[in-house]
């Protein structure tokens, strides 16, 4: 893919100056039209018969792009927690057989989560609540 992503940027005219990749997935930040973002994505999709690109664009100035939320603010963009409509927050119970290790597993990728992305301060929040990972607030500015 890298070599792909170095072969396009220089065959194309309209490559976009943001364009970030996490294995099969990729963040950009375009300013197409609709006919002209369709002729980049036939354009990328015609370099390799094996890859095919797919394009979802956003929806009232938000986007999700793996675990974060991107959303557009006033020339800005903010970050949050995405969860897909269909998460219902379950998780191994520390009374099940499950090794402690699984069951620290997503207590420790929350917590991971919530204090890497760049999560503005009611967003930080907002996920400390939710998970009730811990209420003293001194604790988060500590971070």
């Amino acid at each position: 893919m890298s070599h792909f992503e170095t072969q396009l940027s220089l065959k194309s005219k309209n490559f976009p100056r943001i364009f970030f990749r996490y294995v099969d997935d990729i963040f950009a930040v375009v300013s197409f039209t609709k006919e002209e973002l369709a002729e980049f994505v036939d354009f990328m999709n015609s370099q390799y018969a094996s890859i095919k690109f797919t394009v979802e664009v956003e929806l009232d100035s938000k986007l999700p792009f793996l675990d974060i939320l991107v959303s557009r603010n006033n020339g800005s963009l903010d970050f949050d927690i995405y969860r897909k409509p269909t998460q219902v927050d379950r998780f191994i119970d520390n009374s099940s057989f499950h090794p402690k290790e699984h069951k620290l597993a997503a207590f420790n990728s929350m917590i991971h989560r919530m204090l890497n992305f760049p999560l503005s301060k009611s967003n930080l929040l907002k996920e400390n609540q939710s998970h009730q990972i811990c209420c003293n607030t001194k604790w988060l500015s500590f971070f």
